[in-house]
């Protein structure tokens, strides 16, 4: 069955990803099955019959995922240029964000000029909560597509919605027509749910009630985003996900109960099935539930055979349904996860519980490796999606894991009892609200130690192929010689973890970050020296948090040996003061001397001195020189009453290891052409490789004479999309335009980055 599926989401993989791909492959692999059945099938060898289903399955989840991408691209390229639509659908789920309920429309119909098209699910955000699950909406609305991630390592809203099916945002404008629900079993489950979430919010603390609500009902709308980072830096955010384990316990619990009153295997099975299944509607059905959900039925089948339960075929026959259902879940981090963390539980895991506890013999030893075999086995995973690894997190969950059955259970015990008897449902919520505050306290604790949370940066494709290959080996390998086994394996194991954690071979790079409304420069030399330019936006709130900080950690970037600023205006440092908050290292801030020493420059000094970085200050003339690429401070040499006009002007200059320049590059800030000119007066400016193009490309920086004395090959234009101030400006297009020099802009192309060669690329996904 294993060997089966995974032919299967082979060919789904191929066909969904491979842009028409797909056909070649199909077409070689049919004429081989084929020849093969022809010339080399015997009836009695069960591997070439194996070999053929796995291959007929090939072709079918390569046409499977054929019709998926066909299907995407049709919806996409119907939406690509809409506005206002005319739509249908029924509400499949109700979520709470931001204080606002939002609508999940199902059996989506969008109608526009171009035609109809039908689309499998859409976020509606109604102007009022007024109507039930199933209700069926006809009107109007606006249609908004969802954010593609603008810089590498940011969230990809685009990507992460595709993957769930859903296509795009409907502003609610008009409803001509409100069809009621058919069925009203759902619209109670949610208003049940609902009642728990202020029993817990009646009966526990603070923060505590929100996180109850999500680890025992799925409902995040209450979690507060400081807890939810705590557990993740921590490395225990999974226990804040709806998963095999509510299944396990719910279940379980009540299946056994039932076996144990006398009822049968089917009618138990039956009853349990019909609980679970409510439960899992009521929490949500996210892609992990559904997972378990399926395997426990199989679970639940088996029994009812009188057949033997195999996790490994479940997951797989889960997997065909999902994936064979919804392609686009390939691409579901979540469900990576989900999937992985099983695998990794019923090989590795169970592999070194073995050998740790002989056998069986010594429980503790067990438990250790098994929690060290999941670890191990998701690791290149969190390193993959999260860049950066919790390194005690293993201690946290041998001391945490045992309690979470006990937590939930007198969660959801305490919600139920809550409604009918409080007193009761309050004392039994204080277990509660005891294991909740022992998993925070131990959390934070877990974070104090050095060494924490230890930035690794996404690892190539390639390198966790290797690494899989290689903890198979270290698990399963065989030796001959016994005495080497204890040494070679943990060499294996070494060499594994270090392959995803140390990163490659380094190359001078500049990356001009998509920052919105604002300024933010990566450069990095050959040799690791990382440096920053600016950082900070006008217009997208925690700008460090959600797209300078992720790319940095995506980079493996653990620290920035100097982070130079131009001047201190809102749009060139909010995104800074967040990495000193979020204590992410830097060890030099460069200022010039001449900078306005205002409200945020103050506060700018205060959270370094913080945070132990140094203070410098550079002249006209100074220079910083780190390995092969040397910053050369060109100006101001006075003050300006404009911050604008203080700008500090720096000039890149990148040499080869004979010592000769080979890269030019300025960083003019916000100056503006009274500046230019009279840095032209000043200087004997020679043309330049890259221009960081002055003020957004405003029409008051970029002086005609000054970009004709530079010349620059590239000019790249931080501003956010549909800005109000007009950025960049005709004046300064044109100008550009007329000098040769190659345009690029960070709301057309997202980030924007340019290598010692002169080679340039946007990273955003039309």
């Amino acid at each position: 069955m294993c060997q089966i599926v995974t032919m299967f989401l082979l060919g789904l993989g191929w066909g969904a990803f491979s842009y028409g791909l797909c056909l070649v492959g199909g077409i070689f692999f049919m004429g081989f099955l084929l020849w093969h059945i022809f010339y080399h099938f015997d009836s009695k060898s069960r591997g070439n019959l194996l070999m053929v289903v796995a291959l007929i399955f090939f072709l079918i989840g390569a046409i499977r995922g054929q019709l998926y991408q066909e299907k995407t691209k049709a919806v996409q390229n119907f939406l690509k240029d809409a506005t206002i639509v005319s739509f249908q659908g029924e509400i499949s789920k109700k979520e709470t964000k931001n204080d606002k309920t939002i609508y999940y429309l199902q059996k989506v119909t969008l109608q526009n000029q171009k035609g109809k098209i039908y689309c499998p699910s859409m976020i509606l955000y109604p102007n009022s909560d007024e109507h039930s699950i199933g209700t069926t909406y006809v009107g109007t609305a606006q249609y908004e597509a969802f954010e593609p991630g603008r810089n590498e390592g940011n969230f990809d809203a685009k990507e992460f919605y595709l993957s769930n099916g859903v296509y795009g945002k409907l502003k609610y404008q008009k409803v001509e027509k409100v069809i009621p629900p058919k069925v009203i079993i759902f619209q109670k489950l949610y208003e049940f749910r609902n009642r728990l979430v202020r029993v817990y919010e009646k009966n526990l603390p603070g923060e505590e009630a929100g996180m109850m609500s999500a680890i025992a009902l799925g409902e995040k709308g209450l979690l507060d985003q400081e807890a939810k980072e705590l557990f993740r830096l921590a490395g225990f955010a999974h226990i804040l996900a709806i998963s095999g384990l509510h299944i396990s316990v719910v279940g379980m619990f009540v299946y056994r109960g039932l076996r144990k009153k006398g009822l049968g295997y089917w009618l138990a099975g039956m009853i349990a099935t019909l609980l679970v299944v409510a439960y899992g509607l009521m929490c949500g059905m996210g892609n992990s539930l559904i997972r378990a959900l399926i395997m426990y039925l199989i679970m639940l089948l088996a029994n009812a055979l009188g057949e033997a339960y195999d996790s490994l075929n479940g997951l797989a026959f889960a997997a065909l349904i999902m994936a064979g259902y919804h392609p686009g879940l390939l691409k579901n981090t979540g469900v990576w996860f989900s999937f992985m963390a099983v695998i990794g539980v019923v090989t590795v895991g169970k592999k070194m519980a073995q050998d740790f506890g002989t056998g069986g013999k010594n429980k503790i030893k067990e438990s250790v490796g098994m929690a060290l075999g999941i670890q191990l086995f998701t690791f290149p995973l969190v390193a993959l999606f999260y860049y950066e690894i919790p390194v005690y997190v293993m201690v946290l969950n041998l001391v945490l894991l045992p309690f979470v059955g006990i937590l939930l259970g007198t969660g959801l015990v305490g919600g139920l009892m809550g409604l009918w008897v409080p007193f009761a449902g309050k004392a039994i919520l204080f277990v509660s609200h005891l294991i909740i505050f022992m998993y925070e306290w131990c959390a934070s604790m877990s974070l104090k130690f050095p060494g924490a949370v230890q930035i690794v940066g996404a690892p190539k494709l390639w390198k966790v192929g290797v690494y899989y290959v290689l903890l198979y080996l270290v698990c399963y390998g065989k030796i001959k010689k016994e005495k080497k086994i204890f040494w070679l394996r943990r060499v294996l194991l070494l060499v594994s973890i270090g392959l995803v954690i140390f990163p490659g071979k380094k190359s001078f790079e500049i990356d001009v970050l998509d920052v919105g409304q604002g300024d933010g420069t990566f450069i990095r030399g050959e040799n690791g020296t990382t440096f920053f330019v600016d950082g900070g936006s006008s217009d997208e709130k925690q700008v460090g948090k959600y797209r300078i900080l992720p790319f940095l950690k995506y980079r493996g970037v653990r620290k920035i040996d100097y982070w130079f600023v131009s001047h201190t205006d809102e749009d060139h440092i909010s995104g800074l003061m967040e990495a000193l908050e979020m204590e992410y290292s830097i060890e030099n801030l460069v200022f010039s001397s001449y900078v306005n020493e205002n409200e945020g420059y103050e506060k700018l000094c205060d959270l370094a001195r913080e945070a132990g970085t140094k203070i410098c200050y550079m002249e006209p003339g100074d220079t910083c020189i780190a390995e092969n690429v040397k910053w050369s401070c060109l100006y101001p040499d006075k003050s300006f009453q404009d911050s604008n006009g203080n700008s500090m002007i720096l000039l890149l200059e990148h040499s080869d290891n004979k010592e000769e320049t080979i890269f030019r590059g300025l960083f003019t800030g916000d100056m503006g052409m009274e500046q230019e000119k009279d840095l032209l007066a000043k200087y004997h400016l020679r043309t330049v490789d890259y221009l960081k193009v002055a003020h957004h490309g405003s029409k008051n920086s970029s002086d005609e004479a000054f970009l004709k004395a530079i010349q620059p090959r590239i000019a790249t234009i931080s501003c956010g999309e549909d800005n109000s101030y007009g950025h960049p400006h005709a004046e300064t297009l044109m100008k550009l335009e007329k000098l040769h020099t190659k345009i690029y802009r960070t709301d057309f192309e997202g980030q924007i980055k340019i290598d010692s060669y002169g080679n340039v690329r946007g990273i955003r996904k039309r």
